[in-house]
């Protein structure tokens, strides 16, 4: 049984584990190759969470349709099954035709400043792909439907990105403050809705000590 239910509604929301893609600083986005398998240390993230979350009781699970996603699920999951629903808008965001290159390579082609080169892709797309602002649309629209659903904690398994603009809908977190945080590979997040009806944010993993070290 799950042991902490002080809450009226739980949203468990895990980003993917690390891919061989990941480990050669790719931007993977919707690349569906091999790249996106995980790697030995993707599944040993995966294995971490799923010991934090073997407790809890979900309803069901909601996931982005690439490798690593379904992977990292199954993982974490273990052997248990549950109501499943791949949904493309928990796709990673489409690069478009910078997809699979380095994100060194990127900076380097567009001559952008690696300390604020996110936030130039707001409102411009990625030539052939999407915005950060096409992103969280499609992330609010995703957001607004699982509200509607009767549930009482559900488990979402996506992107780093995806999981930014999650934050962005659900908590009112600025776009652009989301957007340039630093989401490590199986960052999982637990979001509560409280007594006042607001939904508060819990890092569940990694368990960071003296800041990530």
């Amino acid at each position: 049984m799950e042991k902490n239910t002080n809450y009226s509604r739980r949203i468990t929301f895990v980003r993917h584990g690390e891919t061989f893609g990941n480990k050669s600083m790719l931007m993977l986005g919707q690349d569906d190759s091999s790249l996106s398998q995980l790697a030995p240390e993707g599944k040993q993230q995966a294995t971490e969470v799923s010991e934090l979350v073997k407790g809890y009781q979900f309803d069901e699970l909601f996931c982005s349709p690439l490798m690593r996603t379904r992977e990292t699920s199954r993982i974490v999951l273990q052997d248990r099954k549950l109501t499943t629903t791949y949904d493309d808008r928990l796709m990673e965001l489409n690069f478009g035709k910078v997809n699979g290159l380095s994100i060194g390579d990127y900076m380097k082609r567009y001559q952008l400043d690696p300390k604020d080169w996110w936030l130039k892709t707001m409102n411009q797309p990625f030539e052939g792909g999407e915005s950060i602002l096409d992103l969280l649309k499609r992330v609010s629209g995703f957001v607004n439907d699982l509200l509607g659903k009767n549930w009482h904690h559900v488990l979402v398994v996506s992107h780093a990105n995806p999981l930014k603009m999650f934050l962005s809908s659900l908590t009112g977190l600025d776009p652009e403050e989301a957007i340039m945080m630093r989401i490590k590979p199986c960052t999982a997040y637990n979001f509560d809705l409280d007594s006042e009806g607001k939904w508060q944010a819990t890092q569940l993993y990694p368990v960071d000590k003296a800041e990530g070290k």
